[in-house]
């Protein structure tokens, strides 16, 4: 396998977490109609960072458990553990 291949699955392996965690607290703040508030941007960023983690963390022991990746389980696992990071986020602040 060379680089090019290297990083394209390495890239396709965590992009349902980058989705996730760019398209739920966007579309958190579209609906709760704070996406032009003055501190809106830092605390997207944070939720992201944190989505990112929670999730990419559900794929990698996925693969771990299953020993493989695309398993339905290890995306529900993904989503669920997304949704606990945006409560443990808004319980936080």
């Amino acid at each position: 396998m060379n680089f090019i291949y290297f990083v394209n699955h390495f890239f396709n392996f965590f992009l349902p977490a980058l989705f996730l965690a760019v398209a739920v607290p966007v579309l958190h703040a579209f609906f709760t109609r704070r996406l032009f508030v003055k501190n809106s941007f830092r605390q997207i960023k944070s939720q992201f960072l944190s989505n990112f983690g929670f999730a990419a963390a559900a794929l990698i022991f996925g693969l771990v458990i299953f020993g493989r990746d695309g398993k339905i389980l290890t995306y529900l696992s993904m989503i669920i553990l997304v949704a606990f990071a945006q409560v443990w986020r808004k319980t936080k602040t």
